[in-house]
């Protein structure tokens, strides 16, 4: 089933994450969330060292009895040595646990760098201290994979797919991962809440690519289901993911799609996609000075 599948995402527990500033979700809303995850089995939560504010937050909420897995990135500018045991301990201290479900490298430029084998090293080297049960790495496409497979191994990889973004399943490539083993796990199902959008909603930088949108929204409103569902139904199709990263502002949100996800009806557009890395990639729209400029009043998804 679809909600076994989901691991809550931590991002935008905090300020600031996704589509528009997240003003961050309070402490009895966490714990509101957790009820939820405890009643449909979902156990895993997925955070990164990165998210301190979320982690504080995780610490002093009922969540931080779920197992919880983390992303670590490593300053390869700097020049002196970094020491992942002691990025690793800070953050389970923060989280007040003891081990991580999994740690996952954040940016695959630190394994491809110089130091990148060392770095291996030492995350292997956390495993055998039990300071976490398995190791990953989070890419943001299957070039990035590609080249680490060739040198590592990992338990777990992390990457993006939804239905705009389907890079992953050209050429039954996620067949091809599995069978060395390694786990699958989704994330950017929604597009950081780009897809939920209606299209006159959508920020300027969007617009060069008004035609797909117009598609994606007469499709819906053709086939009478919401945005939401049939992101969701796109993600259930792919038998192959052992995991989907799902961030929410609100316990209402966590229970619509924990709903949504068990509809029989499984429909979604078979050529509404694009290959442009600047709409289908989040760390491109940066760059840009609208980001952050719109949308108070909006969900703020993975």
């Amino acid at each position: 089933m679809f909600k076994k599948k989901i691991v809550f995402g931590s991002a935008n527990l905090s300020s600031g994450y996704g589509i528009k500033k997240s003003s961050g979700i309070s402490i009895v809303e966490l714990n509101k969330i957790y009820k939820i995850l405890i009643k449909n089995n979902i156990n895993l939560i997925d955070s990164a060292f990165s998210y301190r504010e979320s982690e504080k937050k995780i610490s002093l909420s009922k969540l931080k009895r779920l197992n919880i897995s983390t992303k670590i990135s490593l300053n390869i500018s700097k020049k002196s040595p970094i020491s992942i045991l002691n990025l690793v301990r800070k953050s389970l201290k923060r989280l007040k646990k003891n081990f991580f479900y999994s740690i996952y490298f954040h940016n695959s430029k630190d394994l491809l760098s110089s130091n990148g084998k060392n770095f291996y090293k030492e995350i292997i080297e956390l495993k055998k201290k039990k300071l976490t049960k398995k190791i990953g790495v989070s890419v943001y496409s299957p070039e990035e994979l590609e080249k680490l497979l060739k040198i590592y191994y990992f338990d777990i990889v992390q990457i993006p797919i939804n239905v705009f973004d389907r890079r992953f399943i050209k050429n039954k490539y996620l067949y091809k991962i599995k069978r060395k083993g390694i786990e699958i796990h989704a994330r950017s199902v929604f597009l950081q809440g780009i897809l939920l959008l209606d299209n006159k909603f959508l920020p300027k930088y969007f617009k060069k690519w008004s035609k797909i949108f117009q598609k994606w929204d007469e499709w819906n409103i053709n086939n009478h289901q919401s945005k939401i569902l049939t992101c969701i139904n796109f993600i259930k199709r792919i038998k192959c993911l052992d995991k989907i990263v799902i961030g929410v502002s609100n316990w209402q949100q966590l229970k619509e799609i924990i709903e949504l996800s068990t509809s029989r009806k499984i429909k979604y557009p078979k050529k509404i996609f694009s290959n442009s890395k600047c709409l289908i990639d989040p760390r491109r729209w940066y760059l840009h000075v609208f980001y952050f400029q719109f949308f108070n009043n909006l969900f703020v998804f993975y």
